[in-house]
């Protein structure tokens, strides 16, 4: 199956693979899709970096992260799986805990890394470290980034709102710790966190910004390289770079966003510089929705979600439709498509797009887009949701089903715009007595979700349901019916 479909892609576009490209992968990390001014007119965050990439790139309107929270869809995008096949069946992966990713497993980086590539990965981990027990902070902290296949690592190791803060450098630590915990201002309450020597919060951005351009600053012509940069920016706390904060008119939470599209900036003003930038396929994506507001609960009159229904943590659109941008010159059209597409989809169509075959225990879930991209041609039949807490929904063609009515969101609750009002937004989320069971939504005609049509076409429910169920329980090993090319 995998080989003939191998076969299909290198004849209908041997070039493709006549010099391997180059791969960035930049991914937000609660980048909504109301905060680029190239998806949302009336945002109130100056993206012009990203404005002119969206200029010269395929700009995607239907595409979807794997998870409506962060560490689910980074387990997804590396290993082409749903994460809710492995050991993580809700949440996000707690700090201090065990390497996520199974031992045996191929991932991209590791895929790549075969095919002749220089691998990296800089920015925010989050995928859990060593073999379990408590982080030495003193001793190695693999497996974890290198274990994954990544060459070179600079990681954060988990989310900016929990500590330990410090860098680590290919499994060790960079610097020292300070002996004692220090007391920050987080989610309006002071907490006691683990700080490395020299830590400077608002830091965290231009330092890995930093490394990424030295990165490709050191790469030749002679061997191709891809970077995964997993920014922090623009997830809580919020804390921008100094000389970037005031610049967006949607406070601190805005003024991230705006360091992620300086980020950015950086980064392909590098690739311009080294002359990289011709034989490179960037995308430029986020790892699940936006929360609806900064740190101070004010929303500042910015729609982070756009006129989507939904935030972070949701299975309604505004948890996991998200930002994407693919340039790869005289390769990918620029334009718009409204094809759907998975971020779990990277891994199988960044193979095609360095002349690989995926091993067949490799990429269970990731289909094949790269004649999307390239040519317009899409396969895929269907995407699978999860939300923050752990239920599902499925995408087919425009139908979208929520199967249980009051599941769409994680266990915080993001309906409102200020964080006192959250139980109240809870309660909003319950079933009402004699409302349908479930939600199904026709997207073509119903963006917002606004229309439940579940009570209506009920023999479409039932096939939805019946083909989430068949995915949810066997694997592609076992002939689920997925797309019909990979």
């Amino acid at each position: 199956m995998r080989r003939r479909e191998f076969l299909q892609v290198a004849l209908a576009g041997a070039d493709l693979a006549a010099r391997k490209p180059n791969i960035v992968l930049i991914l937000a990390d609660d980048l909504g899709y109301g905060d680029l001014g190239c998806y949302n007119p009336e945002s109130k965050i100056p993206t012009p970096n990203l404005d002119r990439l969206a200029k010269q790139s395929l700009r995607l309107t239907d595409a979807h992260s794997p998870s409506a929270v962060c560490s689910p869809t980074r387990y997804a995008i590396l290993t082409g799986r749903y994460s809710w096949r492995s050991r993580m069946k809700f949440g996000v992966w707690p700090t201090n805990s065990p390497y996520l990713i199974e031992q045996n497993r191929t991932t991209m980086p590791m895929l790549l890394r075969q095919q002749g590539y220089r691998t990296a990965v800089i920015g925010k981990w989050h995928l859990g470290l060593t073999n379990g027990g408590k982080w030495d902070l003193n001793g190695s902290l693999e497996p974890g980034p290198l274990a994954a296949g990544f060459d070179t690592s600079f990681v954060l190791p988990s989310v900016f709102s929990e500590d330990p803060y410090c860098f680590l450098e290919n499994g060790r630590l960079v610097g020292q710790m300070k002996p004692d915990p220090e007391t920050r201002h987080f989610y309006q309450r002071d907490t006691l966190i683990r700080v490395a020597e020299g830590w400077k919060d608002d830091e965290l951005g231009p330092t890995i910004t930093a490394k990424a351009v030295s990165f490709l600053e050191a790469q030749t012509k002679e061997k191709p390289f891809f970077l995964y940069f997993p920014a922090s920016a623009p997830h809580d706390p919020n804390i921008p770079a100094s000389f970037l904060r005031g610049k967006s008119q949607a406070g601190l939470r805005g003024d991230c966003v705006a360091e992620f599209d300086w980020t950015v900036g950086r980064i392909l003003d590098a690739l311009d510089r080294t002359g990289q930038a011709e034989n490179t396929l960037v995308i430029v994506t986020s790892d699940n929705g936006p929360r609806p507001s900064g740190e101070d609960g004010e929303t500042y009159g910015h729609a982070s979600a756009g006129k989507l229904r939904g935030f972070k943590g949701d299975l309604w659109e505004g948890g996991h439709r998200v930002p994407f941008l693919a340039r790869w010159p005289g390769k990918i059209q620029p334009g718009v498509s409204e094809k759907l597409f998975g971020l779990g989809d990277l891994m199988a169509s960044f193979a095609a797009a360095c002349g690989a075959a995926l091993p067949d225990s490799a990429g269970e879930d990731s289909v094949n887009q790269l004649p999307m991209l390239t040519s317009g041609k899409s396969s895929k039949a269907f995407e699978i949701h999860h939300s923050g807490s752990g239920y599902f929904a499925i995408r087919q063609g425009p139908w979208k089903l929520i199967p249980l009515m009051g599941t769409v969101g994680s266990r915080v609750a993001f309906l409102t715009d200020k964080p006192n009002s959250m139980a109240e937004a809870s309660k909003e989320r319950l079933r009402k007595p004699g409302s349908p069971v479930g939600e199904l939504y026709n997207l073509d005609d119903d963006p917002a979700e606004q229309n439940n049509l579940y009570d209506r076409q009920p023999d479409r429910v039932y096939d939805m349901l019946m083909l989430l169920e068949q995915c949810r329980r066997l694997d592609r090993t076992n002939n689920i019916p997925t797309s019909t090319a990979r």
